[in-house]
């Protein structure tokens, strides 16, 4: 059954109004005084593991509803015959040959995927940033990311979502595809994080420039994203 236009409209605020309280709780869970866990890793992902079970009735909703996927459609086939013109083209069928309806199914199948991991992503980078000021008030360096390593114990699950992947492209899965894509980028992210702080550990090393450092480990974060 769909929405009707103030309620879908509610939803969407209601969204955007969760995420922000979602990343000041997460922040909230990674800086008290918490002694039971007390590495920041794992706080990080109790908190976005606490956002994906707090927002999964949102996106449920708004998977199912037909006005939302309405909304969708228009906005892709919006963007797309702006393109469309940009590009000079005045062959009226050139925005259905890009097949709108495909573009949304892509749409929702990367939101979906990835929306939980973005949500890791995105509070580790506040995180982080507030721990890099807070040092510099406090005139302490914060800890280096060559530091960084992930317990053994990590591999195995996130083998296991990207077998999970791997079954999703195969056989559809549903909701279970979603969750192990998230996974599976959450893991290979930080697995990344964990090659950046090898890096680093190399260039201190062999004393390589601290410019071409910067440059080098923002070019294998883009790599890694």
């Amino acid at each position: 059954s769909a929405l009707t236009a103030g309620t879908m409209r509610l939803l969407l605020v209601s969204v955007e109004i969760l995420v922000d309280l979602l990343v000041v709780v997460g922040l909230d869970i990674v800086n008290v005084s918490w002694t039971s866990v007390p590495r920041k890793l794992y706080r990080l992902l109790i908190a976005t593991g606490l956002a994906g079970v707090l927002s999964l009735p949102f996106v449920l909703v708004l998977q199912a509803d037909s006005e939302f996927s309405t909304v969708m459609h228009n906005q892709v086939a919006q963007v797309v015959s702006m393109l469309s013109a940009s590009f000079g083209s005045s062959d009226p069928n050139a925005v259905s040959s890009l097949n709108v309806d495909q573009i949304v199914s892509y749409v929702r199948e990367v939101v979906l995927g990835n929306y939980v991991f973005m949500f890791f992503v995105i509070l580790t980078a506040v995180w982080r940033l507030g721990v890099i000021f807070a040092s510099r008030s406090g005139r302490t360096r914060p800890a280096p990311l060559m530091l960084f390593t992930l317990p053994a114990e990590f591999l195995w699950p996130i083998l296991v979502a990207w077998a999970g992947v791997l079954a999703s492209r195969l056989v559809h899965l549903g909701a279970f595809g979603y969750v192990a894509w998230n996974i599976a980028m959450t893991g290979a992210f930080l697995y990344g994080l964990q090659g950046v702080g090898i890096v680093q550990f190399l260039f201190v090393r062999f004393h390589i420039g601290r410019g071409f450092r910067l440059l080098l480990v923002i070019a294998l974060l883009f790599l890694v994203l």
